[in-house]
């Protein structure tokens, strides 16, 4: 199997080791053997061998943290993105925003903790100093 990778947005504020829990949850690993890291911080202490990483990135606008995950070959459970994000969401009590199968790049889907899902489109705006805020439209 060759590795797989998520791009999701998480509302709502959520620690390093909640997301390392949340996501050795959808990969049947141990949380030990994810790599969580800011994508802006050090990465002088990441675990460069580990089979699963996180990295995050603090960001403007509804959604709080884009996360970019990979799961290596190594790991058995690789979910589908609705899957991976219904776990996620359930484990982090937070809702998350992952992409739509569509043509279209705004479109996307937004989990709740228990599950349920909505079409959203997530709208890019770039401000003065050239950060980019995410809006989530329902």
């Amino acid at each position: 199997m060759s590795p797989t990778a998520y791009s999701v947005l998480v509302i709502g504020e959520v620690s390093g080791n909640e997301l390392a829990y949340a996501i050795s949850s959808a990969g049947e690993i141990s949380p030990h053997d994810v790599d969580v890291y800011d994508d802006n911080g050090d990465q002088a202490s990441r675990n460069w061998e580990a089979p699963a990483y996180c990295g995050y990135s603090r960001i403007l606008g509804d959604a709080q943290l884009a996360l970019f995950v990979e799961f290596s070959n190594t790991i058995k459970n690789h979910p589908s993105d609705e899957v991976f994000s219904r776990i996620v969401a359930r484990s982090i009590g937070g809702q998350v925003v992952y992409p739509s199968a569509s043509a279209d790049p705004e479109e996307a889907w937004l989990v709740e903790p228990d599950g349920t899902r909505a079409q959203v489109r997530v709208v890019e705006t770039e401000e003065q100093d050239g950060r980019v805020r995410y809006g989530i439209l329902r």
